[in-house]
């Protein structure tokens, strides 16, 4: 039995690489540039050009450094000295990107996309109308879920409250072919809504596929709203604590963010509260929980052996075993044989029979159970006497009379334990069982480390 076979990886889905840039500006941004960066690439795209417009660079370089460097990188950065200059910005990363890439989309650092129905860019993309040039995503506010002040950590697990209604404000993808840079006059708005100024005559359309109206445009109906929220929107998340409204008037005002003085004199009149009970109005858990179920799988597919959905349902549950000897922790066998259930790997022997034919250990799982997957650890201190486990079976029962053997192997390789490989075994069905026993097959000591039984309640 293979670990390989055990533990297949999942299938992953083969991309088309070089399909879609995102374009952004960053000015103290630093604690949030690389969950931005991270949950965009997550969700399929495959560039960023990323300007920076801090003082200085060096923090958010560090911060973006991972995914900057090396000879593939996702971001580049560049650093634009002058603060405001939102248009020149903006502007020198479309140039740059419009050759590489067919798909181009702007967005600040306290934008997200959400796709909720594929997670995926290009899936979106597979089903755009051919024809058409720009999708746009209406945007949706959130609040600062109640902090006065920003705390540590990212944005999308942490920001949960949001307005009820979709803004008809929208931020869209644009077929690079369709650019026409030179349309933009000199000091264009091109960050509120590009696609008109950049892309004039082409077809633009909702997440629907639906026609986009001129501005200013009309609220959207609640019907078309919610099926808007399952295909496609933007989480924005420009207030993360009421002192928000003070610090984006600190981050500056010159050039183009000259309108964030507006948000100081509300903050002074006490008036801020009522733009964030706005966005407060109703939870929304959407994009944090897929958020930290992507990590989740992430981070649990790098280990060893996969994390089982079912809990251990042999947990610190009863336990006997055919005999004690001189090296068991307790001259009673219950005693002894709750070793292996309580849970913890040590690398070494937990219960100890004497030296006997057929010697066995088992566990009563309390009840009935439907039986998913085994887990056997073997002692890794001395190969020698790991290698007393080459015969063995496991069997399960109802009732401690009538056994179902589920596995059997006679003069084979010993599998191992805290090393990584212990023995896995998961029929092919769920089998229904109360207790789980495992026995050698010949005249020998039994002792392992840990057995773990996965399952559920029958």
């Amino acid at each position: 039995m293979r670990q390989e076979d055990l533990l297949p990886l999942p299938r992953v889905r083969a991309r088309t690489r070089g399909l879609a840039a995102l374009v952004t500006i960053a000015r103290w941004e630093t604690q949030y540039a690389a969950e931005w960066l991270a949950y965009h690439r997550s969700v399929g795209f495959d560039h960023v050009f990323l300007t920076c417009n801090d003082d200085d660079p060096t923090p958010l370089w560090e911060a973006v450094l991972p995914f900057a460097a090396g000879p593939d990188p996702f971001v580049t950065f560049a650093h634009f000295p002058w603060p405001g200059q939102r248009f020149h910005m903006l502007m020198r990363s479309l140039r740059s990107a419009r050759s590489s890439y067919p798909w181009l989309m702007m967005l600040d650092m306290d934008e997200f996309l959400h796709l909720p129905d594929c997670h995926d860019v290009e899936r979106f993309l597979d089903s755009v109308p051919g024809d058409s040039d720009a999708v746009h995503f209406n945007r949706i506010g959130f609040g600062n879920s109640g902090f006065v002040e920003r705390p540590p950590g990212g944005i999308i697990r942490t920001y949960v409250r949001r307005q009820k209604e979709l803004t008809p404000i929208t931020r869209a993808l644009i077929r690079s072919a369709r650019l026409d840079l030179g349309q933009a006059g000199r000091q264009s708005p091109i960050w509120i809504d590009p696609a008109p100024i950049l892309a004039p005559g082409s077809k633009q359309i909702d997440v629907l596929g639906g026609p986009v109206p001129e501005p200013p445009r009309p609220r959207i109906d609640a019907e078309v709203a919610g099926r808007m929220h399952a295909c496609g929107v933007i989480h924005h998340y420009a207030f993360k604590s009421e002192q928000d409204f003070v610090l984006r008037c600190a981050r500056g005002m010159q050039g183009e963010f000259a309108g964030q003085a507006l948000w100081r004199e509300l903050y002074k009149k006490g008036q801020h509260r009522t733009v964030l009970e706005e966005l407060n109005a109703i939870e929304d858990r959407s994009l944090a929980e897929f958020w930290a179920n992507r990590l989740e799988a992430q981070a649990t597919h790098s280990t060893l052996l996969s994390f089982p959905p079912l809990p251990n349902i042999a947990l610190r549950k009863p336990a006997r075993q055919s005999s004690t000897s001189e090296w068991s922790s307790s001259s009673d066998p219950a005693e002894d044989a709750a070793g292996l259930v309580n849970g913890i790997i040590t690398g070494k022997y937990q219960c100890h029979t004497k030296n006997e034919a057929r010697p066995w250990w088992s566990v009563d799982l309390g009840g009935d159970a439907k039986v998913h997957e085994i887990r056997v650890f073997n002692r890794c201190d001395s190969r020698q006497l790991a290698d007393r486990v080459r015969s063995y079976e496991i069997a399960a029962s109802p009732d401690g009379a009538a056994w179902l053997t589920l596995c059997r192997q006679e003069n084979g390789p010993a599998f191992g334990g805290a090393d990584g490989k212990p023995l896995v075994l998961r029929p092919p069905a769920a089998v229904p069982a109360r207790f789980v026993r495992l026995t050698l097959l010949s005249t020998t000591n039994l002792h392992l480390d840990q057995v773990e039984v996965y399952g559920e309640p029958a």
